[in-house]
């Protein structure tokens, strides 16, 4: 899988920003998406604790209390964190 392209969240429309907040992602597919994303830091597990724990990157709570993070938040964090 080839690196993808990071889009500026910030300059999307109002649509496509509701569909990307409502595609959920379990913590290894959000990893794997973030490695597809990322091209200036590995993402690895400890990384991801990290940013949980920091409060960084947090998950929306499901109902059964396992951690699911939305592709708008992913996008966001990989836009801002990449090299200017």
């Amino acid at each position: 899988m080839g690196k993808q392209e990071i889009i500026n969240p910030y300059e999307l429309s109002k649509d496509v920003k509701l569909k990307k907040q409502k595609i959920f992602y379990s913590k290894s597919k959000a990893i794997k998406y973030l490695q597809a994303k990322a091209t200036h830091f590995e993402v690895t597990n400890k990384l991801f604790n990290e940013l949980d724990q920091t409060g960084r990157l947090l998950p929306n709570k499901s109902r059964f209390g396992f951690g699911r993070y939305s592709e708008y938040n992913l996008d966001l964090y990989a836009y801002e964190t990449q090299p200017r």
